[in-house]
């Protein structure tokens, strides 16, 4: 059963229609894997929170399938939206007015600007953990510290051979390190570098992440969040493959049987069906 809904009603009718048949935005959600941040944007008539039109018209019509409605008027509804931004693009840059043209710009650019997000972010943390474990200066300054034990020790030695002895002198570093030198030969103590320690724990850190490949078989939309990062977007077109390395990662998957995953080394096959749309969330 269909039931009738007038295009010239505001897009409360959606709400009202749904609510009439017991149903929440989350039991929408569960009987069609669309998120709810895209189902609210349908019901409000958001057009531009939605993916690219070949997505977001797939919501619809699933959206309008659960509540037994006709897809034709929504679809109309967006329609007009599309041409709406058509108008905007043929319209002289003068006649825009400058906020309208920078949100445009923003909108164009969103999942550009997420990379470059990331990118910065990714930056940043590599250069936190360099100066982290950045050497403090003079503690490795080995040919001074060896110069002067040798001069020290060379002293003590002389000393000694007068006396018609041989013992072995002591000598003790600045740092709480003993070096010992016997008729004048110094013999360094070993040093760890504070280099080598930083390397050591930033491999333990890799070591501790999980790798995800996605590779593409049919064209697929994603949305991907790794670890507390902002998410981004990401089409795939069949063929293309792009790897990731986190602690987590959460996706929505806008056709799950165009994407074969491969998790630590294990594949994940069989997402779904072609146009459904999943979230996957790993570990």
């Amino acid at each position: 059963m269909t039931n009738n809904l007038n295009s010239d009603k505001d897009n409360k009718s959606l709400q009202e229609t749904r609510e009439s048949l017991g149903l929440s935005i989350k039991d929408v959600f569960a009987q069609t894997r669309v998120s709810t941040q895209y189902l609210e944007a349908i019901e409000n008539g958001d057009f531009h929170v939605l993916p690219e039109p070949i997505y977001a018209k797939n919501f619809i019509r699933t959206y309008a399938r659960a509540l037994g409605i006709d897809e034709k008027i929504i679809l109309a509804d967006y329609e007009d939206y599309l041409n709406s931004l058509n108008i905007l693009e043929d319209v002289p840059p003068e006649d825009i007015p400058p906020q309208a043209r920078f949100t445009e710009a923003i909108s164009r650019h969103r999942t550009l600007l997420g990379i470059v997000s990331a990118v910065i972010v990714a930056f940043l943390i590599v250069w936190l953990v360099s100066m982290q474990y950045r050497p403090v200066p003079g503690i490795t300054d080995r040919s001074s510290l060896e110069k002067s034990i040798a001069v020290a020790s060379g002293e003590a030695g002389g000393s000694l051979d007068r006396q018609g002895r041989e013992d072995t002198l002591s000598i003790a570093q600045t740092d709480g390190k003993e070096i010992e030198a016997a008729a004048g030969t110094a013999y360094p103590a070993k040093e760890i570098s504070p280099v080598s320690v930083g390397a050591q724990n930033q491999e333990v850190a890799e070591s501790e992440k999980s790798v995800l490949v996605i590779k593409a078989t049919e064209e697929t939309w994603l949305k991907i969040r790794i670890d507390k990062n902002p998410p981004f977007q990401v089409l795939l077109r069949p063929g293309q493959r792009v790897e990731y390395r986190a602690a987590s990662f959460d996706m929505d998957i806008g056709n799950a049987s165009g994407v074969v995953m491969q998790y630590n080394g294990r594949n994940i096959e069989n997402l779904g069906g072609s146009g459904e749309v999943i979230r996957l969330r790993l570990p």
